[in-house]
């Protein structure tokens, strides 16, 4: 099969521009929240029909693989409600386990079977030590299994790199590669122009969105990021604009036209990029999470709720500890004065 005839399988419609991987909603310690989360993917539905679970802002790295699969099952009909993809994450970096996990998750779902499944994404295996040889080997592990598969490089976790040659050389001898998420903030693979025009090639890295986009002139296809929970419109908008820009290349139109989309998509750009450098560094000190899951979770409290924020419960992590109020406090002025706070949150 070809790489194609993945994407026309798995997505009919074309292949999403923006992922979103979810945060997860808690209605107790240790316990989903089904109407928490059904409205969150409704809310950002409009903007995100592709979603990542469990994943580093879900918490996922924290839970257990029973816990995993629970959100998963809760997820695959509500992202099928809303016409969704929900691409399931792998979490395990050993040697092999990746693999081992993949074939568990190919007995339960299917592409055929399961219409919200979108396949898997994998991580190179942990090891600051280990040779190209060895990551390659054991992501073709995962790939022989003809699974839909994202490769994911996320050195923040494994402490090493998948290097463009190695992703060129899966790419060209594995079709169901279909997607590649890079969050080092490096873009080895990206900027180096060598993979296959057919693969889809996503940016997870945030800050200086629109210099990233293809119709910028960058490397990327378009983004999954943590911060799609939360600010899904305007990274919609920057995505358009970069489509638009390339379309009016590509169709002689006027140069002015294609500066003032530009000019546009960066202002929202340096917005929203400063708006989630100080959202990150605010929760930055909290001993317990991550910052993309502790910062998108509560600012995502205060599009949920708006002025009655504070009389909502703080949002529960999965440690079983809450955002602080202050912390909530500190984000809501500060969504205010960028004029990202809501008229009126989804949840009233």
């Amino acid at each position: 099969m070809r790489r194609k005839d993945y994407f026309s399988r798995v997505f009919p419609q074309g292949i999403p521009t923006l992922w979103c991987p979810l945060i997860t909603h808690y209605a107790d310690p240790g316990k989903f929240s089904s109407e928490r989360t059904a409205a969150h993917i409704e809310h950002i539905a409009p903007y995100v029909q592709a979603y990542l679970a469990p994943g580093s802002t879900g918490d996922g790295w924290e839970m257990s693989s029973e816990e995993r699969f629970e959100l998963v099952e809760l997820l695959l009909p509500m992202a099928e409600e809303v016409n969704g993809h929900l691409l399931i994450g792998v979490l395990e970096t050993g040697r092999g386990k990746a693999a081992e996990s993949v074939a568990a998750i190919s007995k339960r779902y299917t592409i055929d079977s399961t219409p919200a499944y979108t396949g898997v994404t994998v991580t190179a295996p942990h090891g600051s030590s280990l040779s190209q040889q060895e990551i390659h080997s054991d992501l073709s592990e995962v790939l022989e299994q003809g699974v839909p598969t994202s490769l994911y490089q996320l050195p923040q976790v494994t402490e090493n790199e998948i290097d463009p040659s190695t992703a060129v050389e899966l790419a060209k001898k594995y079709p169901n590669f279909y997607l590649f998420k890079d969050t080092s903030g490096e873009d080895k693979v990206a900027l180096s122009g060598r993979m296959p025009d057919d693969l889809f090639l996503v940016r997870g890295a945030e800050g200086n969105y629109a210099r990233w986009l293809q119709g910028f002139g960058g490397p990327y296809h378009g983004f999954l990021l943590s911060t799609a929970n939360c600010f899904a419109p305007q990274l919609s908008s920057i995505i358009e604009l970069s489509s638009l820009t390339a379309s009016q290349g590509a169709g002689g139109a006027s140069s002015a036209e294609a500066a003032k989309a530009t000019e546009e998509a960066r202002s929202l750009s340096d917005t929203l990029s400063t708006v989630v450098e100080a959202a990150f560094s605010t929760v930055a000190t909290l001993p317990f999470g991550n910052p993309f899951a502790n910062s998108n979770k509560a600012v995502d409290h205060i599009m949920a709720y708006a002025a009655g924020y504070q009389k909502a419960p703080a949002p529960l992590t999965h440690s079983g500890n809450r955002i602080p109020a202050d912390m909530l406090e500190t984000l809501s002025e500060l969504l205010k004065q960028y004029n990202l706070f809501p008229q009126k949150g989804y949840m009233e």
